[in-house]
């Protein structure tokens, strides 16, 4: 008897990439890692690298797992140093030979992962830099296959740290902060004019490094950018329904839903307001490592219904923990001195309107988000707004559905049992009421009784005195005064 032939690796890897987290794929490939441990050892890194959501030059990969191409197997170029991975590509530094002597970032596929889908997101990368032309993206020097034939694209060379390591070391002042998130908007801007979507803007994606004396910031790796207006690639991508597109802490909630198809410019937006608020706070507006990275279901409720403090408020709850010696010994780091009386009313507005749930809410643009910031800079009044009443109860109600419709069925019944009472008041009333008309009446027809009796005596009188003689009458007369009086 013998048995079905093992899988290939790319059928292995597309496999196990189904699922949606790395302990549930390595779980599949249990049993092949058992009877063959090169095969998953080999699966298990690859598997790391898909899952990692870290951007593909903030990763180190192992040393001791030989994927390291030949380094004279690129022609014109002698890689000299592999300074990170992602899911389906390595980088590395390197120099240019000819035309001329240079360095630059070469990004080359992974071993084994030549399936359609990596190579059409490869190529879609590579064209998607190709489109555009900004001094601050990172540009595309030229693309080629090595001697194995495995794609690589030249990237410009970006000596430069993460927008958020930059800002900390340097302990920028809120106004030279902002002037680089002014640079990120313009390069969103044009990326967006030429029908790009970055997708997944965070910091370790937003290098700066510096030109003389001044910080030049770079936008890099636009490997999952989706086109508005043409095809990326003559292949078809596909994406899994259950795939995160984009990294959690800076999504946008449009991209949690099924498959990310649904999404336009406006989720750029929203992460840049997610780096702005990190930059301000020091942490990302949701802080969703605090939660299970297994429960895809739980981060997309997240990312699409909690709602993050304002900066200033998170500045204030920050502080109040370093206070009582919450956090760790580094958290002093955490708000920048600069810029804990630096935020002001403007700022959080700003900040919470590019971070809208409801995308209509937020800036329409970068161009419109980087106008607002440089009214900010420039003393005048911005066009983000604290939110009316109206929204707020709107918001309040959509977070919290079951509470509101409890609430609302109590104050029924607390209404009910309201008019209840209040109808047996007025009944009590109207009977004390018709009980003292029912008295008044009483007092009343006594009085017209005694009344009569009078009138009856005084007749009599009268009668008796009209047959009487004078000195009887007036006797009589006499009699009844008296008993009148």
């Amino acid at each position: 008897m013998t048995s079905d032939p093992l899988p290939s690796i790319e059928e292995l890897f597309e496999k196990a990439t189904e699922f949606d987290s790395l302990e549930k794929a390595k779980k599949f490939l249990g049993e092949i890692g058992k009877n063959h441990p090169e095969l998953g050892k080999r699966l298990e890194v690859l598997l790391e690298g898909h899952f990692d959501a870290d951007d593909f030059l903030s990763s180190t990969p192992d040393p001791e797992v030989q994927l390291i191409p030949d380094k004279e197997d690129i022609e014109g170029y002698r890689l000299m140093e592999l300074i990170g991975e992602g899911g389906f590509g390595h980088v590395w530094l390197a120099e240019q030979r000819n035309p001329f002597k240079r360095k630059v970032a070469l990004k080359i596929l992974k071993p084994g992962l030549d399936s359609h889908q990596v190579i059409a997101r490869f190529e879609a990368e590579q064209q998607a830099l190709a489109l555009m032309e900004h001094p601050n993206i990172s540009r595309i020097i030229e693309g080629g296959t090595t001697k194995k034939g495995r794609p690589y694209f030249v990237m410009e060379w970006v000596d430069g740290i993460p927008i958020t390591d930059y800002c900390m070391e340097h302990r920028l002042k809120i106004e030279e902060l902002l002037r680089l998130i002014l640079d990120v908007c313009d390069a969103v801007r044009h990326a967006h004019q030429k029908g790009i979507i970055h997708r997944d803007l965070k910091p370790s994606n937003i290098l700066v490094g510096m030109a003389g004396d001044d910080p030049v910031v770079k936008v890099i790796d636009f490997g999952i950018a989706k086109a508005l207006q043409q095809n990326l690639t003559d292949k078809t991508l596909h994406t899994r329904l259950d795939q995160f597109i984009g990294t959690p802490d800076y999504m946008s909630p449009e991209q949690t839903r099924r498959g990310g198809a649904d999404v336009d410019t406006r989720s750029d937006i929203y992460s840049i307001g997610a780096i702005l608020y990190q930059l301000i706070t020091g942490q990302p507006p949701l802080q969703l490592k605090e939660e299970s990275r297994e429960d895809s279901d739980r981060i997309r409720q997240l990312i699409r219904e909690k709602e993050p403090l304002k900066p200033s408020s998170q500045i204030r709850r920050t502080k109040s923990r370093i206070r009582r010696n919450d956090v760790g010994g580094d958290s002093e780091r955490l708000i920048q001195p600069a810029i804990k009386k630096s935020i002001r009313k403007d700022l959080d507005w700003i900040v919470m309107k590019a971070l809208e749930k409801d995308r209509s809410r937020r800036y329409e643009s970068a161009s419109a988000l980087a106008s607002d910031i440089q009214r900010y800079l420039d003393r005048l009044p911005v066009e983000a707004g604290a939110p009316d009443w109206l929204y707020r109860i709107q918001r309040y109600y959509q977070r919290n559905r079951t509470s509101v419709h409890t609430s609302f069925i109590v104050f029924i019944i607390l209404c009910g049992a309201f008019l209840l009472n209040l109808q047996m008041v007025q009944i009590a009333n109207r009977a004390q009421q018709n009980s003292a008309e029912a008295h008044n009446k009483a007092i009343e027809t006594l009085n017209q009784l005694r009344n009569a009796k009078r009138q009856l005596q005084i007749t009599s009188y009268s009668t008796y005195l009209a047959s009487a003689d004078t000195a009887i009458r007036a006797k009589a007369y006499s009699d009844a005064r008296n008993y009148l009086d």
